[in-house]
């Protein structure tokens, strides 16, 4: 007899499968952020980590207006990991838009807060403006801002409709993290409040058509 785990279920799998768009794929990551469905491609567990669960109400805003998230992570002081090292973060959040005034919103946003953005146009594949996000005794061990790669998405996507991912190709890649280390409230802050304000606003009712 198999075993099927919980993030396995035919059901949650089946509507990635039947995504399109990156309209689709927005609403089922913010689907999934939220625990209405429990499976996300490119993850091999449930839900998203726990240090995402306070940043869920402002991803899954985010994904639904038009930005599908890859990664993201809070800022984090230097904390002792597992293996002895001391490890830190910034906070750090990347993916997707096919449109162009959330794309200028982002950088409108950088601009205004003291904010890294690293943005990439369809096809780019070089990784010169990676951005370290967590630091190892000082080292840094994991990068935002590289360019996805077809095959990297993927990678990053199996068992997606090939539509969905085209569309994801065909999309800007953005990246936004704070200048400082450690728990700054300053991107996500940002964020929310640009989401509570003028994106909200400027996506629902002064946006062009």
């Amino acid at each position: 007899m198999k075993i099927r785990l919980p993030w396995t279920s035919r059901a949650p799998r089946s509507r990635w499968t039947k995504a399109r768009t990156l309209t689709d794929l927005g609403n089922l990551t913010a689907a999934w952020l939220e625990g209405e469905i429990v499976h996300h491609p490119g993850y091999q567990g449930g839900g998203p980590d726990p240090e995402t669960t306070p940043l869920v109400p402002v991803l899954a805003h985010l994904n639904r207006l038009g930005f599908v998230t890859a990664n993201s992570q809070p800022g984090h002081a230097p904390t002792t990991g597992w293996d002895g090292a001391t490890y830190v973060q910034r906070a750090a959040v990347d993916g997707w838009t096919d449109d162009p005034e959330i794309r200028g919103a982002f950088i409108q946003l950088a601009r205004g807060h003291d904010l890294h953005v690293v943005l990439h146009d369809p096809g780019t594949r070089s990784d010169r403006m990676r951005i370290p996000a967590t630091l190892r005794n000082g080292d840094p061990v994991t990068w935002f801002g590289h360019p996805y790669r077809p095959e990297d998405i993927n990678h990053a996507w199996p068992g997606t409709h090939s539509a969905a991912r085209s569309a994801l190709t065909r999309a800007s890649h953005i990246t936004l993290t704070d200048t400082t280390w450690g728990p700054s409230p300053r991107l996500w802050d940002a964020l929310r409040n640009a989401l509570d304000d003028t994106v909200a606003n400027w996506l629902h009712g002064t946006r062009s058509r």
